[in-house]
């Protein structure tokens, strides 16, 4: 091996000869380099041993001056004659060249590379890194078993507010290699209510949680960068919190049983009553005080399908079909991504007519209002808002804020439009959704309807297009019959209390301003 390399070595380097070079030597490289066969491109080497930098260089047909100094090699003309080479130099002048080349070469060295430093020991993180770093996971999505598992707007603000207390403010710029339990359990012990009456045993309990959740995914996917590597003691997998107070557990025993109560209450009835209030509130306010189509329809739909409030606002039009190519005459379908459901998994819906027309009733009043105000107006939403602007910059396209169909009922609750009826709350309408389809027509028919995972469920294993997928994954045929019975018994409910049914109520009128894109384009 050692000789292969010295042999290399040798062949890079030619021959090399040194003594004081005169004329004849420039001659002598000349006629055989004319007389070199094609493909010979050994080195042959003359060092001056005056101005040892200077080399007379013969390598084929050519022959050059070269100057070698300070690690640097730089040819510096021809020595094969001016007819033929214009880079030509005779002796005398590849000298006085040679000299001015050294010199240039001299202040040019190249310096010395400074060793490489010793990469420093990472840093660990902070717990304030800690905690923005697993909050920005779990708003981009986790792999999980196989499938990535979309994120939950609902999840990722309870983690903000977990870690959003004055006394955990503390840890922030803390080492989580300098951190124990003790510390943690004052941080977590200085938790106060935010609001005056209000229990911290909840708090404290959910800071704990994605506490332990942050930092045991810091120390199984992130062991180097942030300090906790194999071997560290998990102490925070230990933390606990203390049990409520005996005042705190008085409270939670109460609100339990008026939760239970209210459960108990709610019936088809009850919803079909709230309903015909809500349409009677809604007709009395008009101008500035009126209830947005998005808020208005929304809380049909919410009603009529037990949707949750995300999964409602967050119907798009392009997954709403007006008719089913499977279903009914009439019927519509409503369909939702992953990332719009609680479980996380594909959901359709069926839409019995009296269901799919609030969705085109929201749709038609709300391009009415937008047209009068701003002219024509185009939105991805099916309960839209009539707000230009979202609360994210740039965002000129909004659905209904899901909090605003609860402020709507709190709003109703206040100004007594809900006098005289059993407390009514969205949630509710689920409960009393359940009661109803499992007393009317089945228990499973109601848990599909209200998109309870199933573990016989077959969505990877068939295209969301064919009509296996519509019957054996999503069930549609057993949800309809749910969503027939469901829907007849809430109007029947509705009109017995003597609601109207529901209609557009946007009227035409010029608008207010130019439209943006007319503006735009002006």
């Amino acid at each position: 091996m050692d000789a292969k390399v010295d042999e290399k070595e040798a062949e890079k380097k030619g021959e090399q000869h040194r003594r004081r070079i005169g004329p004849g030597d420039v001659t002598a490289a000349v006629a055989a380099a004319k007389t070199a066969e094609p493909g010979d491109e050994k080195i042959y080497d003359l060092n001056d041993d005056e101005q040892t930098y200077l080399t007379l260089r013969r390598r084929g047909k050519r022959v050059s001056w070269v100057v070698r100094a300070y690690k640097q090699t730089k040819v510096i003309g021809s020595a094969t004659g001016i007819h033929v080479d214009p880079r030509y130099l005779n002796l005398r002048d590849a000298r006085e060249v040679a000299k001015r080349v050294y010199a240039e070469l001299s202040q040019t060295e190249p310096k010395r590379k400074k060793p490489a430093p010793v990469p420093e020991k990472p840093k660990p993180w902070t717990t304030s890194e800690v905690c923005l770093k697993f909050t920005a996971m779990m708003a981009r999505g986790r792999w999980l078993n196989g499938r990535t598992k979309p994120p939950s707007p609902a999840t990722v603000d309870d983690i903000r507010r977990a870690f959003s207390h004055g006394s955990l403010h503390v840890l922030g710029p803390m080492l989580v290699t300098d951190l124990n339990r003790e510390i943690v359990d004052a941080a977590r012990d200085g938790i106060v209510a935010k609001r005056e009456g209000s229990g911290v045993h909840h708090a404290r309990m959910k800071f704990v949680v994605w506490f332990r959740s942050a930092m045991s995914w810091a120390a199984t996917k992130h062991p180097t960068k942030s300090g906790l590597v194999d071997g560290t003691d998990r102490w925070w997998e230990r933390l606990t919190t203390d049990d409520p107070s005996d005042e705190e557990q008085r409270a939670i025993a109460a609100k339990k049983a008026v939760r239970l109560q209210r459960k108990s209450d709610i019936n088809v009835e009850i919803i079909g009553a709230v309903l015909a209030r809500h349409e009677e509130y809604c007709r009395g306010r008009t101008g500035r005080d009126m209830v947005g189509p998005g808020v208005r329809f929304g809380l049909w739909w919410a009603n009529c399908t037990a949707n949750r409030r995300y999964t409602t606002v967050k119907l798009e039009r392009s997954n709403f079909q007006e008719q089913d190519e499977f279903g009914e005459l009439g019927w519509g379908r409503a369909m939702w991504e992953e990332d719009q459901m609680k479980a996380k998994s594909v959901f359709w819906l069926p839409l019995p007519p009296v269901v799919r027309d609030i969705a085109l009733h929201s749709m038609q009043d709300w391009k009415q209002l937008v047209a009068n105000e701003h002219g024509d107006m185009k939105t991805r939403w099916v309960f839209a808002s009539t707000r230009r602007e979202g609360r994210d910059p740039g965002n000129e396209d909004v659905s209904v804020y899901p909090n605003s169909l609860n402020k709507h009922v709190a709003r109703m609750r206040t100004d007594g439009a809900l006098d005289g009826l059993h407390y009514y709350s969205l949630h509710l309408a689920r409960t009393a959704m359940t009661k109803f389809m499992e007393k009317h027509v089945s228990p499973r028919a109601a848990s599909l309807t209200l998109a309870h995972a199933f573990k016989d469920s077959t969505d990877e294993e068939m295209a969301p297009t064919t009509r296996d997928f519509y019957s054996v994954s999503q069930h549609m045929e057993e949800k309809a019959v749910a969503m027939r019975a469901w829907s007849d018994a809430l109007i029947e409910a509705f009109l017995k209390a003597g609601g109207t049914m529901p209609a557009p109520a946007a009227t035409i009128r010029k608008p207010k301003t130019p439209s943006r894109r007319l503006a735009s384009s002006v």
